[in-house]
């Protein structure tokens, strides 16, 4: 009997770290999308800064400054809009792979209580 209960805490807690580990697995892989989305937007920024700032050395009036100025900024935008729905795609795959993990660890659970009464009822 104690055997039982034995043999089953251990299978409980190699399932739990199990669980754990891709819980980490995923949140790894989605924090690291994360950071490369923002890393790449802080390059085209950058990027298109450089290449104005070029541009505005060879500027003769205000109106062509201005000008410039509008086209980065309308470029930035553009390229922030496109990263903040490839992000928001990211979320959504993380967001059914974490229910998905939620789902299988709650049928372990299930299926845990019920082996559990069944070790209980027969102690």
């Amino acid at each position: 009997m104690q055997n039982e209960m034995l043999e089953m805490a251990n299978k409980v807690a190699e399932e739990s770290y199990s669980a754990m580990k891709k819980l980490n697995e995923t949140n790894v892989k989605t924090m690291q999308a994360l950071f490369d989305h923002q890393m790449g937007m802080m390059n085209n920024c950058l990027t298109s800064a450089m290449t104005l700032s070029e541009k505005l050395a060879s500027v003769k009036d205000v109106k062509q400054a201005v000008e410039l100025q509008l086209e980065l900024a309308k470029e930035c935008s553009e390229k922030s809009l496109g990263n903040f729905n490839e992000v928001v795609e990211l979320m959504n795959a993380a967001r059914e792979e974490y229910s998905s993990l939620i789902e299988e660890n709650v049928q372990t659970a299930e299926k845990n209580v019920k082996q559990a009464a069944k070790v209980r009822k027969a102690a």
